[in-house]
């Protein structure tokens, strides 16, 4: 590289830099004023400033914290986890794009010591099957929860049975999101068939998802069965493999005037 476009791309990141710390002080010092809204996105905000943003919000009485698009990892949000499960008044977190991966599981316990979150956007993060399950047992005794997102999470087939269990235990989400092409096909399955049990559950979104032939199947039956769900997202991408389900699985949904939005792809790749 020639040393003068060397330097000019250096000064350009020392630059942007520059203006990610000053944003970051600001941030603190919003917080320090007492401001209940804080959003971090693309702040840049890694493992050495976890412990920083910790300690400036330690005390306070933020109810929605925004950090999207960050790195903290899983070591960082251990060390703002330290805080967030003191926060009693937090009620929308939003740590979408973060690379938490095995750090999903000091979330999951968040959900157990926070009394008023409601909204929870954990998409993007690359949890794995330990974290989700954790998550899955959290959600069968939590009450304060109405939205979480968990898009793009692989979730194999032994989360299949736990999230199920949450579904049908848990009486107050009413939005869930859990599109990925990497969903595994026994956790649709299972998502389903909880849903003919669930009566919370308002919105879900499987966008994204390949369906095979049983999840259509199940997908189905569970709509002949369920009287609260009033939109399902499976567009955007979503395969069917084989027919789409037959006219009669919408008439109970039509019958009640509920809204339903289906994309059934055609069959095939």
């Amino acid at each position: 590289m020639h040393p003068i476009w060397r330097s000019s791309e250096e000064c350009a990141s020392r630059e942007r830099t520059t203006e990610r710390q000053t944003a970051l002080q600001a941030a603190f010092k919003r917080i320090a004023d007492g401001e209940t809204h804080i959003d971090l996105t693309n702040g840049d905000i890694g493992v050495n400033e976890a412990p920083k943003l910790a300690a400036a919000l330690e005390g306070t009485r933020v109810s929605s914290l925004i950090l999207k698009n960050n790195f903290l990892g899983p070591h960082g949000i251990r060390e703002l986890g330290r805080v967030l499960r003191q926060m009693r008044t937090l009620e929308v977190l939003d740590l979408s794009q973060n690379f938490l991966r095995e750090g999903g599981l000091v979330v999951a316990q968040l959900l157990s010591e926070l009394p008023h979150l409601d909204t929870l956007n954990l998409s993007a993060n690359d949890l794995k099957d330990d974290s989700l399950l954790a998550l899955a047992g959290a959600l069968m005794h939590n009450r304060s929860l109405f939205t979480l997102n968990l898009f793009g999470h692989k979730g194999t087939a032994a989360c299949a049975m736990p999230l199920a269990l949450a579904l049908t235990t848990n009486t107050t989400l009413t939005t869930l999101t859990l599109g990925s092409a990497h969903v595994d096909e026994h956790v649709a399955c299972a998502v389903f068939q909880a849903l003919a049990e669930n009566r919370a559950l308002l919105t879900l979104n499987l966008s994204g998802v390949y369906l095979a032939a049983p999840v259509v199947e199940a997908c189905a039956a569970a709509l002949m069965a369920n009287r609260t769900l009033t939109t399902l997202n499976i567009g955007n991408g979503s395969r069917v493999i084989g027919p789409p389900p037959p006219p009669a699985t919408r008439a109970p949904l039509d019958d009640t005037a509920r809204v339903l939005e289906m994309a059934w792809a055609g069959a095939g790749a």
